[in-house]
């Protein structure tokens, strides 16, 4: 830059007063102390804020204060703490359904109960085989559904037993409950389905006698007692499934049309016939057996008749 311009610059720009830039210096400074201090007040408050209402802070909440963590802990040791519990365990059945606790089963009732160890068996028979034992045999001042109550686990077995431990604890407060599950998991829909479908097409076998063919309708009927039919339909389910023979037997009892006659009619004429039925195929089948014991002595006879028949007229009338 040249010597004029600078000298220029001097002449436009006064000189500033000594006095007045120490003063401008020192005011500086102060200002700058000042912002350092409210800078360091408000950062700290902020983080002794932060420190009182952070969730996380482990000091003011994890370990609670006052109270050691020691304290806590259990003073059992690891084996102790491993070891079975010997406490017996809450049973599916709660104990106000079992009615009075001082009242105990007899042996004799449990004897007479029925088994039931799973799919294969008939669980609506079961059901029905311990009430009938149950309100047959009444004990103390509990009812006839506490008293079945107790007495259906005894007459579990195996597989059902199982089922049986494995129910929630506490789950069955009636009798109508313990029937709700039981029915659930032993006579599904399925069950239901094919059993329905056996009533309404029943049909005669080859070789089976009226007898036979009732019982065996009135087993299914049993198997399924909340089939939806009516006394009616079962008993036109029945008679259209008969075999030709028995069919014209029946109608002849009949006097030619079932529909003249009341339901409690038509079941008494087809238990009459059955038990008629029975009887004669017993006689039959004790006839057939004497005719088989006396088979081989016919046979002999008949083999000695040929042999005559075979021999020349000549012999005979030489030895007349």
């Amino acid at each position: 830059m040249s010597k004029g311009l600078r000298s220029n610059r001097a002449t436009l720009v006064p000189p500033l007063d000594l006095n007045l830039k120490r003063e401008f210096r020192r005011s500086t400074r102060n200002q700058r102390d000042i912002n350092r201090e409210l800078s360091t007040s408000f950062w700290g408050n902020l983080f002794n804020e932060e420190e009182q209402t952070n969730p996380h802070n482990i000091q003011n909440n994890y370990i609670p204060q006052n109270n050691p963590p020691h304290q806590n802990m259990d003073d059992r040791t690891l084996k102790e703490l491993t070891a079975p519990d010997l406490t017996q365990q809450p049973l599916c059945i709660t104990a106000e359904a079992l009615g009075d606790a001082n009242v105990s089963l007899k042996s004799g009732l449990i004897h007479h109960l029925p088994t039931f160890e799973g799919i294969l068996d008939d669980p609506n028979k079961f059901l029905l085989d311990i009430y009938l034992v149950c309100t047959s045999m009444k004990q103390g001042t509990i009812t006839a559904e506490q008293l079945m109550l107790r007495a259906f686990p005894f007459a579990l077995k195996g597989a059902a037993k199982d089922w049986l431990h494995y129910l929630p604890a506490g789950s069955i407060t009636s009798w109508t409950s313990l029937k709700k599950v039981f029915l659930e998991k032993y006579f599904p829909d399925s069950r239901a389905s094919y059993l329905k479908k056996q009533i309404s097409n029943i049909e005669q076998d080859d070789g089976e006698s009226l007898y036979e063919y009732w019982e065996r309708f009135k087993k299914i009927c049993v198997s399924y007692p909340y089939h939806g039919y009516n006394d009616q339909d079962l008993i036109l389910y029945f008679v259209h499934g008969l075999g030709i023979e028995y069919a014209s037997m029946l109608t002849s009892a009949y006097g030619g049309n079932i529909q003249n006659k009341t339901i409690l009619e038509a079941q008494t004429i087809i238990e009459d016939l059955s038990a008629s039925s029975r009887h004669f195929r017993t006689k039959a089948k004790g006839i057939s057996s004497m005719k088989g014991s006396s088979s081989q002595s016919d046979d002999i006879i008949a083999t000695k008749v040929n042999y005559l028949k075979s021999i020349p007229p000549l012999f005979l009338r030489n030895d007349e």
